[in-house]
């Protein structure tokens, strides 16, 4: 029975030596062993974005460190469930997918010209705008696949029905990303119905214990303890935003759906044309819309990097290696884990030559995968 893969990730010698010994007392491991390596960076990787210098986000949650050990380069994809976005903006147009779906108007996505546009389009920038292309900025995956759905209407708000129709698109494609992106928050009082809701868990559901897909969403603005969905969803990373000093975002929710947390306040990143604040094609604003983009910028970047590693694996580590910001009930609740470090998150080098050699099958083997567990409100605001 081969424990390699589903082995939880550990941060000390000393949490394996533990996790080894408690494996030896089941029946039905005969032995364990352990083999583990780590790689270090002390530098951080320089983009030639001229723009970099405005995105602190890359330097608060160590993406430049983690470029040092991985890179995406065009390998993986996240699919953005949002607004749409500028399809042919220059610093984005390098890395969207041909596969792309407007779920909203059930048709093939097209370009949008209208601002309501920009939300999508500045979420799709913190994840994956085109790095070292000398032009703007660079995104935290460092050029990561963007598949974009729009699940909105030409305000501000999100579609339940179209998120479930999203969703279906992404079961039928033949190649499902790697991360599904919702920068969006809803109460359970928006759900049209239980049916819907129960819908959509169900869908979240089988893309993520099927077919391995990282789920991560935005807590949402309210500034109170609403849960909202679809962060409340089990098995979706919920994510709560930090200040630029790493305190708890005035208007982040707080509540028990929140796993960790990453800078909100602030984020400059790509822009619709036609939504001039700033510049022609970038902005800045503040939200748990952008913070959550910043979680799927860094499990696109441990897929890359560990590309055998289970869904689970991959989320363990990124809160595992999470920089705590308290340890008190409510601390817990603010931040979850605590602040997104992702250098320390693909600072890491699988173990080899865990087994043992007993040919474990049916209840047994139920057995040993339980140790393993045991070791290791009128519509849905987008949340920016």
């Amino acid at each position: 029975l081969s424990l390699h893969d589903a082995l939880p990730i550990s941060d000390t010698l000393k949490e394996l030596e533990e996790k080894k010994k408690a494996l030896e007392e089941y029946p039905e491991v005969s032995s364990a062993s352990i083999s583990t390596a780590f790689k270090g960076s002390s530098s951080v990787y320089h983009v030639n974005d001229p723009d970099v210098g405005n995105q602190y986000y890359l330097d608060t949650d160590k993406f430049k460190q983690a470029w040092q050990m991985t890179k995406c380069r065009g390998q993986v994809e996240v699919a953005v469930l949002d607004s749409g976005i500028c399809l042919d903006h220059e610093d984005l147009a390098l890395n969207i997918s041909l596969v792309r779906y407007d779920a909203f108007g059930q048709c093939q996505l097209q370009e949008l010209n209208e601002a309501s546009s920009a939300h999508g389009t500045m979420v799709a920038g913190v994840i994956s705008a085109t790095a070292d292309n000398t032009i703007g900025i660079a995104g935290a995956s460092y050029n990561a696949v963007i598949v974009p759905i729009r699940v909105s209407s030409f305000g501000s708000y999100v579609s339940w029905e179209a998120v479930e129709r999203a969703l279906r698109f992404v079961l039928i494609m033949p190649n499902k990303p790697e991360v599904i992106n919702m920068s969006f928050a809803g109460p359970n009082a928006s759900f049209p119905d239980d049916e819907t809701r129960e819908t959509i868990r169900s869908l979240l559901a089988e893309l993520k214990d099927t077919y391995s897909v990282i789920e991560v969403a935005a807590v949402g603005n309210n500034a109170d303890s609403t849960v909202n969905y679809p962060a409340a969803y089990e098995g979706v990373i919920g994510v709560a935003a930090v200040d630029e000093g790493g305190a708890h975002a005035i208007y982040s929710n707080v509540n028990d759906t929140v796993d960790i947390s990453a800078p909100g306040n602030g984020i400059y990143s790509t822009s619709h044309p036609a939504y001039q604040e700033l510049s022609e094609n970038y902005d800045m604003d503040s939200g748990t819309s952008y913070a959550a983009p910043q979680v799927s910028a860094a499990a696109l970047l441990m897929r890359k990097a560990f590309p055998t590693w289970t869904r689970g694996m991959v989320e363990s580590r990124l809160l595992d290696t999470a920089t705590s910001l308290g340890s008190s009930a409510q601390a817990k609740r603010q931040f979850g884990s605590g602040l997104l470090d992702v250098e320390r998150a693909v600072n890491y080098e699988e173990p080899h030559g865990i087994s043992n050699s007993n040919n474990v099958t049916g209840a047994a083997s139920m057995d040993a995968e339980m140790a393993l567990e045991y070791l290791g409100i009128d519509g849905i605001e987008e949340s920016g």
